[in-house]
């Protein structure tokens, strides 16, 4: 700024004015010249300053200011700082605008200056990927590598189902339908009844899941003594595996013959059934009197007395013990009991009543004894030889007489008939000796044919 002093005119004597070149004062500013008492274009009057001189007299100084504005230039209302086209506000500028050269310019179209521009999805002003704009001014989608914030759990940007991360941007899992490693399956539900397990492991047996339509039980363990075994099938008896506490055996099959019956119960003499290569027999009771003792069929010997067929069995079959090699009692002291008595004649023989017309069969029920013949009675010796003994033992009492057949004792053959009966392989004959008489030996005291039910005394021998 260029400042210029003005004096006021003096004479030289009077006070009157300087020569008017002496008292003009000239303002340069730049190039121009402004006359005095003017102010130039483009600058601006100040106040007029009295300033003391050294004479004692006063002068005064105005000053001016240039703008910056070219002289010969006109100027409108001041540029608001930031907008397009004026001066940065402190180098910022209005929206879409960009400070260059201290001067605010329109900013150039570009994604992330949150205008919507062509060849842009989106353009939120920002170069966060993860929302729903990406920095690239792309529609956040699954598969684009990203993963979109709160919507997607991963983004590998592939459509791989077969890694971690699905073609849904959700991490791999059991059960969401898509066979990863290390699954054997996913079929997508969590149902253990089918073919694919909640834990996206195959159905198996022993699993502990029963399978449907394919498994009775599962029960997760390999015990085969309980109720599922290791098959998953429903224990029962035939299935090879004994169920504790139910089977006391199981070998898998259904023969009656081997140690394990088709119940499942091991096999035992009286069970009925013959067991192969142990059981002679089974009669399915515990009888030892019957054709199958101990389950061995019946004999002589066998240390049991078979009803009807043994008189004894001492477990041998020596004579001369008490029970002889027939297991037929040796003979005895009673002519009515099982043993019979012995006669002179050295004849075992057995007292018993029969009726007429069963005399040829009196002595079977009586086992080990035969009936003695009407021949051998009348021709062979046996009258007298045993009608000595029955004399030694009863005298003239008489015995039989409607009484029953293989009296067990005298007491209870007691009464009834003087005569004998004995059989000629034809008749029933009676004949004598007369019992109830006196030292009668007569063998024909009476000798007459006799098919009736009339029981009469008979004698039978032990052969």
């Amino acid at each position: 700024m260029t400042f210029s002093l003005l004096l006021p005119a003096c004479s030289d004597s009077g006070g009157g004015p300087l020569d008017p070149s002496a008292t003009d004062a000239s303002t340069t500013a730049g190039d121009a010249t402004t006359a005095p008492g003017t102010t130039a274009p483009g600058t601006t009057a100040e106040p007029t300053t009295a300033v003391p001189t050294t004479d004692g007299t006063t002068s005064t100084s105005t000053s001016t200011s240039t703008s910056t504005t070219d002289p010969g230039t006109t100027t409108g209302p001041a540029c608001p700082a930031g907008d397009e086209g004026c001066p940065c506000d402190g180098g910022a500028c209005g929206d879409g605008l960009v400070c260059e050269d201290e001067v605010c310019v329109p900013l150039a179209a570009s994604c992330g200056d949150g205008k919507v521009d062509p060849g842009e999805a989106c353009d939120d002003g920002n170069t966060i990927d993860t929302d729903a704009c990406t920095a690239v001014c792309a529609d956040a989608i699954c598969g684009d590598g990203i993963v979109q914030e709160g919507v997607e759990a991963c983004d590998d940007g592939n459509g791989d189902d077969g890694d971690d991360c699905s073609s849904m941007c959700a991490l791999a899992s059991c059960g969401d339908g898509v066979l990863q490693d290390g699954e054997a399956c996913d079929d997508g539900n969590d149902d253990d009844t089918d073919d694919c397990l909640a834990t996206c492991m195959a159905a198996t047996c022993g699993d502990g899941a029963v399978h449907a339509g394919v498994e009775d039980c599962d029960d997760g363990n390999a015990d085969d003594t309980d109720e599922c075994p290791s098959t998953c099938l429903a224990a029962e008896c035939g299935d090879g595996f004994v169920q504790a506490g139910v089977e006391a055996c199981d070998d898998g099959n259904d023969v009656d013959t081997d140690a394990c019956l088709p119940t499942c119960v091991a096999a035992s003499c009286g069970d009925g059934v013959v067991q192969a290569g142990v059981e002679e027999c089974d009669d399915d009771n515990d009888v030892n009197t019957d054709a199958c003792a101990a389950c061995k069929t019946a004999e002589c010997g066998d240390g049991f007395v078979q009803a009807g067929a043994e008189q004894c069995d001492d477990g041998n079959v020596v004579g001369g013990d008490g029970c002889e090699a027939d297991c037929t009692l040796a003979c005895g002291n009673d002519c009515w009991g099982e043993a019979g008595c012995m006669t002179a004649g050295g004849r075992c023989i057995r007292f018993t009543c029969t009726p007429g017309n069963a005399s040829a069969t009196a002595c079977d029920s009586c086992f080990g004894w035969q009936p003695i013949s009407y021949d051998e009675w009348m021709n062979q010796g046996y009258c007298s030889d045993v009608t000595t003994k029955y004399r030694q033992v009863h005298n003239t009492e008489t015995r039989c007489g409607q009484a029953p057949m293989c009296c067990s004792d005298p007491a209870s053959c007691g009464g009834g008939d003087n005569a004998w009966h004995f059989h000629d392989g034809v008749n029933n004959r009676y004949v004598g000796p007369c019992l109830g008489c006196a030292n009668d030996m007569n063998c024909t005291f009476w000798n007459g044919v006799d098919d009736g039910s009339y029981t009469r005394i008979t004698a039978c021998e032990k052969m």
